[in-house]
């Protein structure tokens, strides 16, 4: 294998496997806490955990959950319904956000990203990765109707994207993954390059929602560190819902913290105006190392 990033391994068949770590969240489809099924779903709905739907146009689509099988595997998967056509479509794309401080290792080095696809209408469909300023757009193609088909996706973060200044590596969205089910002229860019603007697809795109009788499925999302697809591993159910929940988690941490902090400074009879800066400085934070620093171990070692 060429890829020299960090890996780990599996034990399969008494054959050992490599495989990158994911940073796709519920890349498998496990988790649904906003429901199962979407019937004439709207704009900016969120369906399977950390996936939101998009759309702009006349059309109407349905998703939902839907078991399949894949290779012996059985597999979740988002299925998208087109019910309502529209020939002369704006756009309409399902989108994942990875975080910023999980983006930075991908700065001046390759990223790849694989999944199952599957859809009723063959043709060339699109990924772009964006962030404020850019857009990289790339093509990959169906081949046959109705069939789980795998494919790979591998980007360089290159010079124009490398600039570390146009990517949030801390708390907020890093990256945001979209799966174009249509698109219009004014968001098609140029394949495979990185672009300055908001661009969904090339003009090739398969417009999903030109006939009512379409429907497309994804399953097994991955984005990993390196120029080479690496197996896909079902996460564990525990470790999957702890990466889901992490900033619910640590919200709560900070504020228990904050809540003994308060008393702390009253006990202490501290000015309410420093608390304010430090609150502030702790809601900005994504590292629970942050709370170990030396100011805090000093004023409230006892908070």
């Amino acid at each position: 294998m060429k890829t020299k990033y960090p890996v780990r391994f599996i034990n399969e068949n008494e054959t050992f496997k490599i495989y990158n770590l994911n940073d796709i969240i519920n890349g498998s489809f496990l988790f649904w806490s906003n429901g199962l099924k979407f019937d004439y779903i709207q704009d900016k709905t969120f369906i399977a955990d950390k996936f939101q739907y998009f759309k702009s146009g006349e059309m109407n689509h349905s998703i939902c959950k839907e078991d399949n099988v894949f290779n012996s595997i059985l597999l979740n998967s988002v299925m998208v319904d087109c019910i309502t056509l529209d020939r002369d479509p704006n756009y309409s794309f399902i989108s994942h956000n990875i975080d910023g401080h999980n983006l930075q290792k991908y700065i001046k080095n390759y990223g790849t990203l694989s999944f199952l696809i599957k859809s009723s209408e063959p043709g060339v469909y699109c990924i772009a990765f964006k962030n404020n300023t850019l857009s990289y757009v790339t093509q990959y193609e169906i081949n046959k109707a109705h069939e789980w088909e795998r494919k790979v996706i591998t980007l360089k973060f290159n010079k124009r994207a490398s600039d570390k200044n146009i990517w949030d590596c801390n708390d907020e969205i890093g990256l945001q993954i979209i799966f174009t089910l249509d698109s219009s002229k004014p968001f098609y860019g140029e394949n495979n390059e990185w672009q300055k603007g908001d661009y969904l697809s090339t003009e090739n795109q398969t417009n999903l929602s030109n006939s009512d009788l379409n429907t497309f499925w994804i399953s097994q999302i991955k984005f990993e560190l390196g120029d080479e697809a690496t197996q896909f591993i079902d996460p564990d159910y525990a470790t999957e819902l702890y990466r889901l929940k992490y900033k619910e988690f640590q919200k709560l941490f900070i504020n228990d913290k904050i809540t003994k902090i308060e008393n702390k400074l009253n006990e202490i009879g501290k000015e309410m105006e420093d608390f304010k800066i430090l609150k502030k400085s702790i809601l900005k934070s994504e590292n629970f190392q942050d709370f170990r620093n030396e100011v805090i171990v000093k004023l409230f070692k006892d908070a």
